[in-house]
């Protein structure tokens, strides 16, 4: 378990560094303007954003899960 842990703190620092150079988010001025409407609340109340959001995370994970899942079986020529 010690070598699991060293290897991921490293990769936990090689993708800190990495990470550190990229740019800001271009869209955290527009979300931070957004929340200054007072429309928004109602909106929000009316579309449930959170449950969108939560259902197509699962949704997008459960697909890239097959895909992966796919590409391994084809590479070890277990389906075609």
């Amino acid at each position: 378990m010690a070598i699991v842990t060293k290897l991921a703190k490293i990769l936990n620092s090689i993708l800190g560094k990495i990470l550190f150079f990229l740019p800001n988010s271009p869209f955290l001025y527009y979300i931070n303007n957004m929340q200054r409407l007072p429309v928004i609340k109602y909106i929000g109340w009316l579309v449930p954003f959170q449950t969108i959001i939560a259902i197509s995370e699962t949704w997008l994970l459960a697909i890239t899960t097959f895909y992966i899942f796919s590409a391994i079986l084809r590479w070890v020529k277990a389906i075609e």
